[in-house]
């Protein structure tokens, strides 16, 4: 397979999915969780969302399941590689089963990008 066509697979464009990440923040909470806000696009409508957690893929999957697009994180994957990190995410939606993966500067960046595009790969309706 040639690398194009893995990354079409794996790490489909933002644009190709109905769903994107506008924005992504994290505050100190309390008790060792964090309070993170994001705004979600979902098939050009944006959303805000807020939860709290003690890290940022629970945190997203949290505001995943809020906004109807559920997924769960069966194996997670991170490697640093010339781009920076690579991350490799094996999710399920409603028993089906796929492998995504995202690469970023930023390993927390990488990382949700890799469930955005398994979400994508997984829910997209």
């Amino acid at each position: 397979m040639s690398w194009t066509d893995f990354v079409d697979r794996y790490s489909p464009s933002p644009s190709s999915g109905g769903l994107r990440l506008g924005s992504w923040s994290m505050t100190e909470g309390r008790a060792g969780l964090h309070d993170y806000d994001a705004i979600l696009e979902f098939d050009g409508r944006t959303r805000a969302f807020r939860t709290s957690g003690p890290g940022p893929i629970g945190a997203l999957t949290a505001v995943l399941h809020e906004a109807g697009r559920s997924i769960e994180i069966l194996s997670f994957h991170q490697q640093p590689v010339t781009e920076g990190t690579a991350t490799f995410v094996h999710c399920e939606h409603d028993g089906r089963r796929h492998w995504a993966m995202a690469i970023s500067d930023r390993p927390t960046d990488s990382a949700l990008r890799a469930v955005i595009a398994a979400a994508n790969i997984l829910t997209d309706r």
